[in-house]
This record gives structure tokens, C-alpha cells and sequence, in this order.
């Protein structure tokens, strides 16, 4: 029978995770957490079966068993850290690949059950590139934007719109002496950047004219819910071009508001073109009201919008898993 929620994270993630297990519990729904770092700890054991008749798949952790075939519903959530104990770097990016490729097949065994979201939609639209474009054609104001490694090319951008900023083209995580995991921020372009300008011949960096912002704005998107949060961001000098430093976060100010009939169909109309049931949207507005799109993570946080607003988004997600209510592809 199939009645079991698929739940796959890492065991970093509680403050995402519990919530939504909390309330599937409270609805009497089954679910098993399938932490990826726990595979290297030996907790989680994984086996895979392959005879004459048929195929499936079996993972048991701390007494707690689920076969493939009892799959309900599947929440792709964060399964890709693994925190192998391998000191050397060429075996630990060899089982890192290893491990990361075996669960992958394992996820395309069971395609025709309810995804959210599917892990190969939620890597698609992670390329911000790709989505940037795609914003733009269904309606979306986005800020001119150029993504190069020529020096000259960036210069020449920086002439024409002045204030310009940088962000990586893929959010990448990086540790420093072992420490806990990094990210580069949204920077504003000085010009002591400019004089090291360059270092993009090394590695191509997206950059955008500056909006001049109010506010920004957070649009969560669970199935056909949305969660739309102002946020105080220009507050305080050090959140004006990045809010999301966790450091800074508990500072700011949100507030829930009604999001644009316009804007919150756009938004629906880009998950479904990407097969996403859940996405979050940043938006820059300016001191005209104008609503820019910056990009949209199809995986981001969404704990701290609930925490600091009250908004049910655990409850929608859990719903989205019990009651399995995406149209399935």
C-alpha cells in the first residue's frame, strides 16, 4: 500500500523539516526522514534490488523500514550533503559522485509518484540564466543583466547603468578551514572591484544595474498558495543590496501583504512551465512601486517567513504531501 511520505534532506535541515513532520503526524499521515549525511554514518543503509520479475529499492534507519513500493509522495527537500569522512579530496569526490549518481538512479525508479518537487525540475530551474530569460518572457521586469568573463564587457555595463551589482551564476556552497558552509553575497560593484576587474577572465560573473530599492519582497509558493512578505531590508546600511545574511535576518522587519493579481499569476504560470510545486521568489521594488524579478530558488528557506509572520507555509507543504494535490506530469 501506498501511504508513506518520502521526506529527503540532511540532518542540518531540522528547522525545515520537523515542522512539516509535526503536522503530517497531526493528520495521521506516515512519513520517513532519509537524511543523506547519515549514509556515511552508517544509520541509514540503502539497498537496491534488481531480479527476473521486478525492481525496487528498501531504506532502514533506527528500527524504521520503507520499501520503494510504499512510496506515497516525495519531498525533495535538501539530500545532497553528505559529509563523507574521507580526508583525502580525490576518494572523498570519488564517493561523493558515487553516492550522489546511486541515489539519483534511485529516484528515476519511482517517477510516477507525486514529486515536490522533482529533483531533475528543481535543477533545471536553478540556472539562473535560464530563468532570467523565462521571467522576462512571461511578463516579469527584470534588471538589464550581463553574464561574461570579458573585463571590458563589465566595464563598459558599469558605464552605462553606474550603480551595477555581482552575484555568483550558481549559488554555490564553500567552507573555510573546515568551517561551516559559505555563500558570496549580492555585492555592489566599487571601484576597487573595478580595478581587479580582471579576474572574470577566470570565472564568468553575472552582473545587473542596481535597483534602488523601497523594499524587498519574498513570494512563497506552495502549489497554488502564496505567501508574499515585505521586507524592511533598507533599514539598515548593511542589508540595502543583500537582506539574507542570517547574521542580520532577526533584525529586519516583515510583514505579510497582498501580492499583485498580475505578479502572483506570473509567479504560478513560472512554476508550472518549469514543473515545480514550489518555488521562492525574490523581487526588488523600487521607490516607484515597480516590481523587478531577481531570481527564483526552487528549494529556498522559507522557516524564518512563518517564524517572523505567522504564515502557515508547513501546513500547505504538508498538505501538498498528504493529499498529493499537483496535477501529476
Amino acid at each position: 500500500m501506498k501511504d508513506v511520505v518520502l521526506i529527503l534532506t540532511n540532518s542540518d535541515d531540522d528547522h525545515h523539516v520537523i515542522p512539516v513532520m509535526q503536522v503530517l503526524d497531526r493528520k495521521g499521515a506516515r512519513s520517513f526522514r532519509f537524511d543523506s549525511d547519515r549514509i556515511a554514518t552508517g544509520e541509514l543503509k540503502i539497498s537496491y534490488f534488481l531480479s527476473d520479475k521486478a525492481h525496487g529499492f528498501e531504506f532502514t534507519i533506527g528500527g524504521k523500514v520503507l520499501c520503494s513500493d510504499a512510496i506515497k509522495s516525495v519531498w525533495y527537500r535538501r539530500p545532497d550533503f553528505f559529509n563523507l569522512p574521507i580526508s583525502d579530496p580525490a576518494q572523498r569526490e570519488f564517493a561523493e559522485v558515487e553516492i550522489s549518481n546511486f541515489l539519483n538512479g534511485l529516484w528515476l525508479c519511482i517517477p510516477d509518484i507525486f514529486w515536490f518537487s522533482r529533483p531533475w525540475s528543481i535543477e533545471r530551474a536553478r540556472k539562473k540564466v535560464f530563468q532570467l530569460g523565462l521571467a522576462q518572457t512571461l511578463g516579469f521586469k527584470v534588471p538589464e543583466t550581463v553574464v561574461t568573463n570579458v573585463p571590458g564587457v563589465v566595464c563598459e555595463f558599469q558605464r552605462k547603468h553606474g550603480r551595477i551589482i555581482f552575484k555568483p551564476v550558481h549559488q554555490n556552497f564553500f567552507s573555510l578551514d573546515g568551517g561551516k558552509g559559505m555563500t558570496v553575497p549580492t555585492t555592489l560593484i566599487t571601484e576597487e572591484h573595478l580595478e581587479n576587474i580582471g579576474l572574470v577572465e577566470k570565472t564568468p560573473g553575472l552582473f545587473q544595474r542596481f535597483i534602488e530599492k523601497s523594499y524587498d519582497l519574498r513570494v512563497t509558493v506552495v502549489g497554488q498558495k502564496v505567501f508574499a512578505t515585505k521586507i524592511h531590508s533598507q533599514c539598515d546600511e548593511l542589508t540595502r543590496v543583500d537582506w539574507r545574511n542570517p547574521l542580520l535576518m532577526e533584525k529586519l522587519k516583515y510583514e505579510d501583504i497582498r501580492l499583485p493579481v498580475a505578479i502572483e499569476t506570473m509567479c504560478l504560470k513560472l512554476l508550472k512551465w518549469l514543473d515545480l510545486g514550489f518555488g521562492a521568489f525574490d523581487f526588488a521594488v523600487d521607490n516607484s512601486g515597480d516590481l523587478f524579478f531577481l531570481e527564483l530558488n526552487p528549494n529556498g528557506q522559507w522557516q524564518f517567513v512563518e517564524y517572523f509572520t505567522g504564515a502557515c507555509i508547513s501546513e500547505a507543504i504538508a498538505d501538498m504531501l498528504a493529499l498529493s494535490k499537483l496535477r501529476r506530469r
